[in-house]
């Protein structure tokens, strides 16, 4: 799947009247699904977050992300938006 499912554009928010059909490929340790943009948010993560996402990764032997991928995903973003 290429980060898009082909559905009917639904709102992006509730505030919005902005529409999309797209949807990200999200992934927590070995566990993926397909996620609608309405889902994300764009704040910070807690410490709690964090932990949960870690403890996940560890449980389902997946390595956790290193510095350089966040910082790549950042630049990526930077581009995007």
């Amino acid at each position: 799947m290429d980060g898009r499912y082909l559905i009917s554009p639904y709102a992006v928010n509730s505030n919005s009247k902005e529409k999309t059909n797209r949807w990200l490929n999200v992934r927590r340790g070995a566990y993926t699904r397909m996620v609608s943009l309405s889902l994300i948010s764009n704040s910070k993560i807690t410490e709690e977050e964090f932990e949960h996402f870690q403890n996940q990764c560890i449980r389902d032997g997946e390595e956790l992300p290193k510095v350089r991928d966040i910082q790549e995903a950042q630049e990526l973003h930077r581009q995007v938006g």
